[in-house]
């Protein structure tokens, strides 16, 4: 009797085993209805730019790293300093708008977000919502949205990134985190340098160069 019940319970211990099955869900995106869903779900198309796209292109600023997404036009009106705005889908730069964990970007008297002052420091993924999505966002989100979903960290951690570019220009940031229970403090500093890039002009008569 007792070789009955063993054997009875080991073969239910592996009917058990037998039976269980794990089912991996697609990748998820928040952006398209402010809800966690899968990307298949989605209404309108979203591309995901994950956290090891941004750190293999070493892009500090939000502009950077949306050079090259699809459907995206941004508009550079001059050097490092000066403001990178967005267009999608033809829409005017109003009508794009830029989040941070479901909080509005965007400036409330223009409407505009210049994006290379938007860091990706502590940022996990960013979502390109390709669509107007005015009914779920309001009249600023008709072109699309980009929404920055941020890292959640469980240690204290310290990082310094160094950056040269083209024509000598400089970025140094200097990032902090500090989790505390369930919130967690951020703090980061940013210092570009870019040297003089007028042109200079050697004057023979004086025997040296002059502005």
């Amino acid at each position: 009797m007792r070789h009955l019940v063993l054997a009875l319970v080991v073969g239910t211990a592996l009917m058990a085993q037998d039976t269980i099955r794990t089912y991996p869900f697609g990748e998820t995106v928040i952006t398209a209805t402010r809800e966690e869903i899968q990307k298949s779900l989605s209404p309108v198309a979203v591309d995901i730019i994950s956290r090891d796209a941004i750190q293999i292109k070493s892009a500090v600023h939000l502009e950077e790293i949306l050079q090259t997404a699809r459907g995206i036009e941004l508009k550079d009106y001059g050097g490092p300093s000066s403001a990178k705005l967005i267009s999608m889908r033809g829409s005017t730069s109003e009508q794009v708008l830029v989040l941070l964990d479901g909080m509005p970007l965007n400036n409330p008297a223009s409407g505009l977000t210049d994006l290379g002052l938007v860091s990706l420091q502590n940022i996990e993924r960013v979502e390109i919502y390709h669509g107007g999505a005015s009914g779920i966002y309001g009249s600023q989100a008709l072109g699309g949205v980009i929404n920055l979903i941020s890292a959640k960290p469980t240690q204290k951690k310290a990082s310094l990134t160094l950056k040269n570019s083209t024509f000598d220009h400089r970025v140094a940031q200097l990032s902090l985190t500090y989790p505390i229970k369930k919130v967690w403090i951020s703090l980061n500093y940013l210092k570009e340098f870019q040297p003089d890039s007028s042109y200079k002009v050697y004057d023979k008569s004086l025997g040296r160069i002059v502005p």
